[in-house]
C-alpha cells in the first residue's frame, strides 16, 4: 500500500499537479447554507453576527467540499484533496493506525470516537464516503496547513462541542500558522428545539464576516421591519468616525452638550427621558434645515435580512434617509440594554469528532 501511494505521489509531482492559489478575497465564497444558520441560531446565534455558514453539496464529500471552497473559492478541487489526504493516511500509518502500539499521531481525546485503520483508509480513498476528525487531521497535514474544527454548543457540549471545536495542526505543520480555512459540523436539517439530540453529519465552511452595519433593535410595539444603521465606525469605542476629519462622539461627550447650569439647556431627570422612535428622529433633523447638516456616510434603511446575523423585529419600511451623529448615539443608547441582554444570554464559549 505505501509503495503504491509513494508511486502515486511522484506521478502527482512529475506531472507538476498542485492545487491552485489560495482564495484571499473578502467576499464569502458561495452562498448562505440556511440549515447551518438556523442550527447557530439554535445553538450560537451570537456567532452569525461574525460568520457566515457556506452551503456544499451533501454527496459524502462534504468535508471535502467545504475545504476546497474555503481555500480555494470552489468546490471543484474536492477530489484533489481526496486524493491528497489518501496519499496521507495511506504513507504515514503510524500517525493515523490509533490501534498501533507504534501510534504516534496527536488525536488522543478519549471523546473522539476514531475507525479502524483500515477502515478509515477505506473511506478516504472512495467518493461519497464519511469523514472524521482523523481525516481532518490528515487533510491538514496534506496541505501543510492548520484547519479550524467548530462544532455548535449544544446540551452535551462537553462530550461533543469541547472536543470537536479545535485548531487542527496535522503531521508536520506548523504551531504558529494561523488557521486556513473553518469547517463547521453541522446536520442536514434544523432540531426543533434545543433540547432535541444534535448528530453532525454533515460539514459547511463557516466564513468571518465582519458586517458593516449595525442592527439597531426598537421597543416601539408597531416597528415590525428590521432597520440597519450603515456607518463608518471605531469598533473600540462609541462613537462614530468619518473621512472629513470629524471626531467620534462618546458618552462623555453627550455629558457636556447640556451643562447643568446653562438656562437654555433645562436638566432632565433619568426618568422623564423618552426613548427615540423613528417618528421622533423625523422631526429632529428636517431635511432642508440649515443647521441639521447631513452626515453621508450614516444612513438608516429598512432591511429584511440581517447581513452576517439574525432578524430583530423592527420599524416598518421607510425611505431611506440620513441621520446625524448625535442621533445616532442617541438611537444605539436607547436600545442598548435589548441588543446585549439579547446576545449575552444567549452567549456560549465559540467553537469538536464523531464518525459522519
Amino acid at each position: 500500500m505505501q509503495s503504491c501511494a509513494h508511486s502515486e505521489t511522484l506521478l502527482l509531482q512529475a506531472y507538476n499537479v498542485s492545487p491552485p492559489p489560495r482564495c484571499t478575497g473578502s467576499e464569502p465564497p458561495g452562498i448562505r447554507d440556511s440549515v447551518a444558520t438556523g442550527v447557530l441560531q439554535l445553538y450560537h446565534p451570537c456567532l452569525l453576527l461574525s460568520s457566515i455558514p457556506l452551503s456544499v453539496a451533501g454527496d459524502g464529500n462534504c468535508l471535502f467540499r467545504a475545504l476546497s471552497r474555503g481555500l480555494y473559492g470552489s468546490e471543484d478541487h474536492h477530489i484533489h484533496l481526496r486524493l491528497l489526504t489518501t496519499l496521507e493516511i495511506a504513507t504515514h500509518r503510524e500517525w493515523y493506525d490509533i490501534a498501533s502500539p507504534a501510534y504516534k499521531g496527536l488525536l488522543n481525546d478519549q471523546r473522539i470516537v476514531c475507525d479502524t485503520y483500515p477502515g478509515l483508509l477505506g473511506s478516504v480513498c472512495k467518493r461519497g464516503q464519511y469523514s472524521e476528525t482523523m481525516t481532518i487531521y490528515a487533510a491538514s497535514a496534506a496541505i501543510g496547513l492548520p484547519i479550524e474544527s467548530y462544532c455548535p454548543p449544544t446540551r452535551h457540549a462537553r462530550l461533543l462541542s469541547d472536543p470537536l471545536t479545535c485548531i487542527i495542526r496535522g503531521r508536520g505543520v506548523s504551531d504558529t500558522a494561523a488557521a486556513a480555512v473553518t469547517v463547521m459540523w453541522t446536520t442536514t436539517t434544523v432540531p426543533r428545539s434545543v433540547k432535541d439530540p444534535f448528530v453532525p453529519n454533515h460539514f459547511v465552511v463557516l466564513h468571518d464576516h465582519q458586517p458593516d452595519t449595525i442592527a439597531v433593535a426598537s421597543a416601539h410595539p408597531v416597528h415590525s421591519t428590521p432597520l440597519r444603521v450603515n456607518c463608518s465606525y471605531q469598533r473600540q469605542s462609541l462613537g462614530i468616525s468619518s473621512v472629513d476629519d470629524r471626531q467620534p462622539h462618546t458618552v462623555s461627550d453627550l455629558d457636556q452638550t447640556a451643562p447643568a447650569n446653562n438656562p437654555d439647556c433645562p436638566e432632565v431627570s433619568v426618568h422623564d427621558r423618552q426613548p427615540h422612535t423613528v417618528s421622533d428622529l423625523d422631526q429632529t433633523a428636517p431635511a432642508n434645515k440649515p443647521d441639521c447638516p447631513e452626515v453621508s456616510e450614516v444612513s438608516v434603511q429598512p432591511h429584511d435580512k440581517a447581513v452576517g446575523g439574525f432578524d430583530l423585529p423592527l420599524g416598518p419600511a421607510q425611505k431611506p434617509r440620513f441621520l446625524g451623529v448625535q442621533e445616532v448615539v442617541n438611537i444605539l443608547l436607547t436600545h442598548a440594554v435589548h441588543l446585549i441582554s439579547h446576545s449575552m444570554s444567549l452567549a456560549v464559549p465559540r467553537r469538536t469528532s464523531i464518525l459522519l
